[in-house]
């Protein structure tokens, strides 16, 4: 269930740069909104660095955050992603993904060493990107017969919902997204026009 009115996204992928002890740490940065990018821009930093020592990553998906994932790549665990994980988090953010590539620099970090680096590297891949807040929308397929569209009319102006899209063919439809704490008064209202057929699509 959401709670949130509103959620925070990356706009444009950005890197950065951090060395300890001779250990050399890559962070990059991108937007995503699946695992499919998420293995597709993990495939092209291996094949850019493919002689680094480790690929380290997190990522969080879905407006209400619910899907998080890291990974150490052989880092002794929760050295390396965790780290990662909690820099996206406190920022916020969400459909993130943030890689740190590592080159092994010949001195052992150990473990409070390697949670600086990891983390620090994110946090600085992460303030190199601008961040949007975007308003959670619930969306609504609307269905009625021309007679009836000033009613359509009214209940998007009762609701303050948004027209994403329209079609007029033997009726019309159009796609509604009504701000998520208006979605209840919506639904109570669209009752009182009966005339109108209204199907619920999706939280985005």
């Amino acid at each position: 269930m959401l709670f949130e009115t509103s959620y925070k996204i990356p706009v444009n992928a950005s890197e950065s740069r951090f060395n300890i002890r001779g250990s050399k740490f890559y962070g990059f940065l991108f937007p995503v909104s699946n695992e499919e990018q998420v293995k597709q821009h993990l495939e092209n930093i291996k094949q850019q660095y493919p002689d680094a020592t480790h690929w380290c990553y997190s990522y969080v998906l879905n407006i209400d955050k619910s899907n998080q994932r890291f990974n150490d790549d052989g880092e002794p665990a929760n050295t390396a992603g965790r780290p990662i994980l909690r820099q996206i988090l406190s920022f916020d953010l969400t459909n993130t993904l943030v890689i740190v590539v590592r080159y092994f620099g010949g001195k052992l970090l150990g473990v409070p060493g390697l949670i600086e680096a990891y983390g620090e590297s994110a946090r600085l891949a992460l303030q190199g990107c601008q961040i949007e807040e975007k308003s959670i929308e619930s969306y609504f397929k609307v269905e009625f017969g021309y007679e009836d569209e000033p009613h359509v009319w009214q209940l998007a102006r009762l609701t303050q919902a948004r027209i994403e899209e329209k079609t007029y063919t033997e009726k019309g439809s159009l796609i509604m997204a009504v701000p998520y704490a208006m979605q209840s008064q919506f639904e109570l209202t669209a009752k009182d026009f009966f005339m109108l057929n209204v199907k619920f699509i999706k939280v985005a």
